[in-house]
């Protein structure tokens, strides 16, 4: 399951491949495409976890972790998301934007992900 946005001039793609029952998502993109950050959210005992690595210097986890989150809350279980956006001399306008668009991409996801859930039913 893909997503993509034009963002500044350059594609950011979002994409979710199950790993048997878990979920791994990736957002790349940007002049740089590269892993920044990878954000994991479980549950233990009914209560979501999660941990992150980021990279020094990266705020990739910004979404990363609500990529995670959002995802594994949705779908009930482990999602890993690993997120590299590069960009450079953006200005805090462009980080908003490029927020922005990754967002919508979630929820675009989030979306297919229930209608493909209904259509299982």
């Amino acid at each position: 399951m893909r997503k993509k946005c034009e963002i500044l001039g350059y594609t950011i793609e979002a994409e979710l491949r199950w790993q048997g029952g878990d979920a791994v998502v990736e957002i790349t993109g940007g002049s740089k495409p590269h892993i920044g950050c990878v954000s994991t959210c479980w549950f233990h005992n009914s209560e979501m976890c999660a941990e992150k690595s980021l990279l020094p210097g990266h705020r990739d986890d910004v979404i990363a972790d609500k990529y995670a989150a959002a995802l594994a809350l949705q779908l009930q279980t482990t999602v890993c998301a690993v997120c590299g956006i590069h960009y450079d001399n953006v200005s805090k306008e462009d980080i908003a934007l490029i927020v922005a668009g990754t967002d919508k991409m979630l929820s675009a996801l989030q979306y297919e992900l229930l209608e493909d859930h209904k259509a299982t039913k």
